[in-house]
This record gives C-alpha cells, structure tokens and sequence, in this order.
C-alpha cells in the first residue's frame, strides 16, 4: 500500500474510517491493549516465569537439604561400621569380621531457643473481674557464620541405631558370640535381640 495514497496527497480523499472497516479496527485495538498489558510492569509473562524460578529454586534447596543430610547419614553409617570392624578384628577368636548397621534415623541437631512470655490485661468483664491474655514466642537464637546467620548448635545427638549384624570367621554361638554382643552393647545403646552374630563361610 502506498503511503501517499493513504494520506490522499495526490489530489485523492484520505483514507476514512469506515473504508478500513470495523472488523480490522477491533484487530488493531485488540493488539495494542495485549502489548500495553504485557509491557506493564508485575503482570504478564515474564512475572509467571520469574515466579516459577522462585518456585523451582525453593525445590531445589530442599532437596539440597535433604540429599545433605542423607550424604552425612551415609557417612557416619560408613565410619561407625569400619571402626566396630576393626575393633572386632582385635578380638582373640573373631577372626575376619564384617559389620551392617542400619539406622532409624538421621542425626538432629539441636538449636538454642530463646523463649519469652507476654501477659497482657485485656480488661473487665461483665461480672467485674480483670481478664489477662498470655502470649508465648520461641525464637532461634542466630549467630553470624561466613557472612550468613545459622541457628546456635547446643548438641548434635548422633542417629539412633536400629540393629547391627556381625558374619565373623570366628563366631560359633558360644564365647565369642557373648563378647561380640557385649562389645556391641558397649559401644550403642542397641538390645541384645537387635544384635545378630553369624558364621563367616
């Protein structure tokens, strides 16, 4: 289309309204409302898709969280069965020796909390005496660690042990089983019946 025939600058009428008709109009007035919408700032695409980064990166510390303590889980099942091996293996009449301990649960770590108690008089009643409401707030205590705050570690109470099995050479349901057991009594707070020693073959 010919710019100079839509402004009618060759002595022909200029373009009218009507010539262009109603239906295109509402296309070209549709349009603009969709791209004004959109460059508005907090509505349109780009806010859902920044909400949905928010979203997948709260996932994904979570899950960063959880495969960390899993990891240090892990680890400490490893270390705890490696010393217990080579402790037994110092026992006179185990001989060769593996160890399986599971765990029941991960390791928790306890925090200080700071507790404060509010009273407050809220007033009479229709009978005259003075009604109080209580308030209750635990707070973590927080300190300061490379640049970020961390909650204050009291104790770090190891995972609970869930049971233990030993295969040694030298187990025969007699002497060295009884020392066997005794020593995995010494070392966790494990019951006997949680605790099965068995002939290596």
């Amino acid at each position: 289309m010919d710019l100079k025939n839509i402004w009618g600058s060759e002595g022909k009428e200029p373009l009218r309204l009507q010539d262009i008709g109603l239906p295109k109009i509402l296309v070209i007035v549709a349009v603009g409302i969709v791209l004004l919408v959109l460059s508005l700032p907090g509505t349109g695409g780009s806010q859902k898709k920044i909400g949905k980064q928010e979203n997948s990166s709260d996932v994904t510390s979570e899950e960063a969280s959880e495969q960390i303590a899993l990891d240090a889980m892990e680890q400490y099942n490893k270390k705890i069965e490696k010393e217990l091996c080579e402790l037994l293996r110092k026992v006179d009449g185990v001989g060769d020796v593996q160890v399986m301990i599971t765990l029941a649960s991960s390791e928790e770590r306890v925090t200080l909390q700071n507790d404060s108690a509010t009273t407050e008089s809220t007033g009479e009643d229709g009978t005259g005496s003075k009604r109080q409401k209580e308030s209750a707030t635990t707070e973590s205590v927080l300190v300061r660690k490379d640049g970020q705050d961390t909650p204050y570690l009291v104790q770090i109470l190891t995972p609970e042990i869930e049971g233990v099995v030993v295969v040694a050479s030298g187990a025969d349901s007699g002497q060295t089983d009884t020392e066997i057991i005794a020593a995995v009594q010494a070392l966790f707070p494990v019951q006997a019946h949680k605790i099965r020693v068995m002939k290596m073959k």
